[in-house]
């Protein structure tokens, strides 16, 4: 009688232990598999492309890009990160209304993201004009690389920089900080990654870009 209640006590330990491995195992691929809305553009045919800002505090390990109302044909994606580095996309696909592009991954894998700037091919859209929605897959890695708390303590600096002659010019301020464009002060548009950024020798400006920026 001993005997068969060990049995029926190890029989049922072993058990819990295995759907106790099962639910964890689903936790964590929950967790890694979790898309996040981060903004989205009404795709009008009159530009040829759209920069959508993310307010998210998450990190991203990989973007999707995903297509309602009319069918768009994508081009180019350029992401850009919060400490000022960009990645370039290319995609040469046309989604069709309810389809969205592949799973885009991020370099680093835990990565938080300042905007996301899309090409694409104008269209004729007369009854249903597209409406683009940015989706981003949460990372699994916590906050992310790209700022941690000793960037809340280092004191905020406002740098002017301009591209005067529509050449390219760097300020020297910004090398290894977080940067981002406080004021743009010319006509001509200041668009990360076109024309300004931020690379080995601080801020750049390029193309007429007269801006204010502010580096922590």
């Amino acid at each position: 009688m001993k005997f068969h209640k060990t049995l029926y006590v190890v029989g049922l330990l072993i058990l819990v232990s295995g759907l106790t491995l099962v639910t964890n195992a689903q936790r964590r691929g929950n967790v890694q598999e979790r898309w996040q809305f981060l903004g989205q553009s009404n795709v009008d045919g009159a530009r040829d492309h759209d920069n959508i800002r993310v307010n998210s505090r998450e990190a991203f390990r990989a973007i999707q890009l995903r297509v309602q109302g009319s069918e768009i044909e994508f081009q180019r994606v350029v992401v850009h990160f919060e400490n000022g580095a960009d990645t370039e996309v290319e995609i040469r696909d046309r989604i069709r209304a309810g389809g969205q592009t592949r799973a885009i991954d991020l370099p680093g894998d835990n990565r938080r993201i300042d905007s996301v700037e899309v090409w694409y091919g104008k269209g004729n859209w007369e009854r249903r004009r597209p409406t683009l929605r940015l989706y981003g897959q949460v990372s699994a890695g916590g906050r992310g690389r790209d700022r941690d708390d000793r960037d809340l303590n280092r004191p905020v600096q406002t740098v002017y920089c301009e591209s005067g002659d529509m050449k390219r010019h760097w300020c020297s301020e910004g090398i290894g900080r977080t940067v981002r464009l406080l004021r743009q002060r010319s006509e001509a548009r200041c668009v990360q990654g076109r024309t300004w950024g931020v690379d080995r020798s601080g801020i750049w400006v390029d193309r007429g870009c007269r801006a204010d920026f502010e580096v922590r």
